[in-house]
């Protein structure tokens, strides 16, 4: 499974995004509304319980390996379970599942404010993702990814892509990664007699 998440400023913006792709549907989550607009308000109720938090928005998108599928009732479940593990467990959230690819994913809109007016902590969000994102593939039995810290290979970024595509020049950083790539482990010994 491979987990992607953000904050942001904008719940109103994300639920027009989330529900504006065809085939979208609500699944999960802990709220009354069923649109962007009746959400956005619901969600304004836990921004106004701490104005001071500028990224009140975190979202988490999840998706399986091609050929991998479940149902709603499932993803929904493991929804909640990320959720938790990721210290979300008073917070207002959705669930919304997509079709536009071919493989299968949901996306979560979560209120980083929980309904005590404390802020869920962001503090190696990205590796506590991964953490629970590999025990949930262990659970429900799904195929395993690499997590991205122990990839020797990264996608080039935009500025990496817009760069070849006006210079011809690949960037340093790309062509290091595919000379390490090339290049068999060396072994050095620790210490000569």
């Amino acid at each position: 499974m491979i987990g992607k998440h953000i904050k942001g400023k904008s719940f109103r913006g994300l639920l027009n995004y989330l529900f504006g792709k065809d085939g979208a549907r609500q699944i999960g989550g802990n709220m009354e509304g069923t649109n962007p607009r009746e959400l956005a308000a619901e969600f304004g109720i836990s921004r106004r319980l701490n104005p001071k938090v500028s990224r009140a928005i975190y979202h988490a998108s999840l998706s399986l390996a091609h050929k991998e599928s479940l149902d709603d009732d499932t993803w929904d479940e493991i929804a909640q379970k990320y959720l938790q593990a990721m210290g979300f467990d008073m917070n207002q959230y959705v669930v919304v599942r997509h079709t536009d690819r071919t493989h299968e994913h949901i996306h979560i809109a979560a209120s980083r404010i929980q309904l005590d007016g404390t802020t869920v902590s962001d503090s190696w969000d990205d590796r506590r993702s991964e953490a629970v994102i590999r025990k949930l593939e262990q659970e429900y039995n799904l195929q395993s990814v690499q997590p991205s810290w122990e990839k020797d290979k990264h996608s080039p970024t935009t500025g990496e892509r817009r760069q070849l595509a006006r210079t011809g020049e690949e960037s340093v950083r790309v062509k290091l990664q595919r000379y390490r790539s090339t290049k068999q482990p060396t072994t050095i010994p620790l210490c000569q007699s």
